[in-house]
């Protein structure tokens, strides 16, 4: 390269040297522009990239003080091995879909409502966390009256409409001795099969911590556990490929199944006669034991249903018929808001399990529903869901008020008994409230009971398959049940029961304290999280909790250590959660 000799350069014009320099400014400016105006996604490798949102330029400060840093505009050209943070907003369809393009090679830090979009999709697949349901139908040989090739039919149809697993009702409906149908031999070969009928995206969609990739779940009764002995039980779902045992633990009234503080001893009130509760407290641990030789999963099935004391009449659901004669309801089953101490029980009997045998992988509510008799008699018309609906939608509950064509209450009966079995509908305001009482008031205190010892713990719902004439909105369970296990007694129904759209959106949780994953140290921090399930691939490093001892994730790793997701931005409260951030900024250097 030649250069100019400074006396030659001092020699020449003043105008040709400014102008000159003028051009090299306008390139150096023009360069700068140029800089600027690039992508971030066309960052260098290794860069940590940030996604256009919320407080990104605070992520930047935050990283660049270890870490090249920039922003970006979108997700379509991110650097293969760059670190991607997600900022803390609803990520759009396209986002949605981009995200889950990326190589496995691009880290990623997601943070608060990038667990959703704006679609109602959850990105659960590819961060380890979010809303995600899984399907598990339980079939009823008895009611197909052991018409085990409308059996097999049946469980081909839910294979083939994306349920994960399938479950038998009840272990004695497959004893051979039942019927003259080969039972045991069909049920086998479904279950054995069942995994390779299932579409491969099913296969591999996200489940709860401990479920088995395919479960094929043997469903024990009350019943069950007096005819068979807990080492038998386990055999035989062994010889049935059945490698789940779903066990029902909760009429303490009528039988306990394991030590409980709940446990009835002496003769009780049941149904309008004196008994003594059969009991055998050995059954569940044995049965665990078993199971666990076995390589056998274990669920606690609590019928919600069966209250562990006798209801007054006012906490009872009174169906629309009691409303009309004024008569007590006989039907025991408490209501939400006037019984809703029989639901703190049951949820206490879920503590007591989780903590005595942490081994239990799910938690199964078995048909909580708000009642209804053959689309016709509705409840709650209880004195307590009056006041409260009346507070909420203005004028009264009654039947005739919420209730299309009522049964009830006109004037002609001969109108109304030609209606007898026409299906009625209910107003908007009523179906509401209905599915307002099923989540808040059931679902969530199952929930919190079950996060207050072991929140990776799958919450599963049993429901008959006609779910809204129970108060039971499968789109509407947003509040952390991560399996939905609907029951198919008669044959196939629509595929919706199965495939109903997964729209989901952000729900939020108020916590006071942040707790570490490994030590269970704890300090304070209050924050609102995002609330989000954990799946098996991911693992929690931290937990926020709740005023109540409830934990939520707050702070999640994947197994791979490829994505982290935080559940709120630990930016916007930096001195509180210096530990926290700390162990993301750790993260982002490796």
């Amino acid at each position: 390269m030649t250069t100019t000799p400074l006396n030659q350069t001092a020699g020449r014009p003043a105008r040709s040297i400014a102008s000159r320099l003028g051009r090299l400014l306008s390139c150096a400016m023009l360069a700068m522009a140029v800089t600027a105006a690039v992508p971030a996604s066309e960052a260098l490798a290794g860069d940590v990239v940030i996604l256009n949102g919320p407080r990104a330029q605070s992520w930047h400060t935050e990283v660049s003080r270890q870490n090249k840093a920039r922003m970006a505009r979108d997700l379509s050209q991110i650097p293969a091995d760059a670190t991607l943070i997600l900022p803390d907003r609803l990520l759009t369809p396209a986002e949605l879909d981009q995200l889950q393009k990326l190589p496995a090679s691009v880290k990623i830090l997601a943070i608060g409502k990038s667990a959703y979009s704006t679609n109602g999709k959850s990105p659960a697949r590819t961060l380890g966390v979010g809303k995600h349901f899984q399907y598990i139908p339980l079939l009823y040989p008895a009611w197909l009256k052991y018409d085990m090739k409308k059996y097999e039919e049946i469980a081909r149809w839910a294979a083939q409409n994306n349920a994960q697993g399938i479950g038998v009702f009840s272990l004695t409906h497959t004893l051979p001795e039942r019927s003259e149908q080969p039972n045991f031999e069909v049920v086998r070969d479904v279950f054995g099969a069942y995994e390779s009928w299932k579409k491969k995206e099913t296969l591999d969609a996200p489940r709860s911590p401990g479920l088995k990739q395919t479960p094929t779940v043997l469903f024990m009764h009350k019943n069950d556990t007096v005819r068979t002995g807990p080492e038998d039980a386990v055999a035989w779902a062994k010889k049935l490929s059945a490698n789940t045992l779903s066990v029902e633990v909760s009429r303490v009234r009528t039988r306990g199944v394991y030590p409980s503080k709940f446990t009835q001893h002496e003769e009780l009130e049941y149904q309008g006669r004196m008994i003594k509760p059969e009991n055998d407290l050995d059954y569940l641990p044995r049965l665990l034991a078993a199971a666990k030789e076995a390589d056998v999963a274990v669920h606690a099935n609590i019928m919600t249903k069966h209250t562990m004391y006798t209801t007054r009449p006012d906490e009872r659901q009174v169906m629309a018929s009691d409303f009309a004669s004024g008569k007590d309801p006989e039907r025991e089953a408490p209501c939400p808001i006037s019984g809703a101490r029989h639901y703190d029980d049951m949820a206490a009997i879920v503590e007591e399990l989780l903590q005595l045998y942490p081994q239990l992988v799910a938690i199964e509510l078995d048909e909580p529903r708000i009642y209804n008799r053959n689309w016709t008699d509705w409840a709650c018309f209880c004195k307590g869901c009056q006041q409260l609906f009346k507070e909420r939608y203005g004028y009264d509950l009654t039947p005739a008020n919420v209730i299309d064509t009522p049964q009830f209450e006109d004037d002609e009966p001969d109108k109304r008994n030609n209606r007898k079995n026409a299906k009625q509908t209910i107003n908007s305001d009523f179906a509401q409230f209905r599915t307002w009482m099923m989540n808040e008031l059931i679902i969530e205190k199952f929930r919190r009971a079950i996060n207050r010892v072991k929140p990776d713990t799958a919450l599963i719902v049993w429901q008959p398959r006609t779910y809204e004439a129970f108060g039971f909105s499968p789109s509407s369970i947003l509040y952390g049940v991560s399996v939905f296990g609907p029951e198919y007694m008669d044959g196939p129904g629509s595929p919706r029961y199965l495939n109903h759209p997964d729209a989901f959106s952000p729900r939020f949780e108020r916590i006071a304290q942040i707790v570490n994953a490994q030590n269970n140290e704890k300090h304070e921090l209050s924050a609102e999280i995002a609330r989000v399930d954990l799946f098996h691939l991911a693992r929690p490093l931290f937990w926020g909790e709740a005023e109540d001892g409830s934990k939520w994730s707050l702070l999640t790793q994947t197994l791979d250590e490829r994505v982290m997701y935080v559940a709120f931005d630990p930016t916007t409260a930096r001195n509180e959660s210096g530990e926290l951030m700390k162990t993301i900024l750790e993260w982002i250097s490796r």
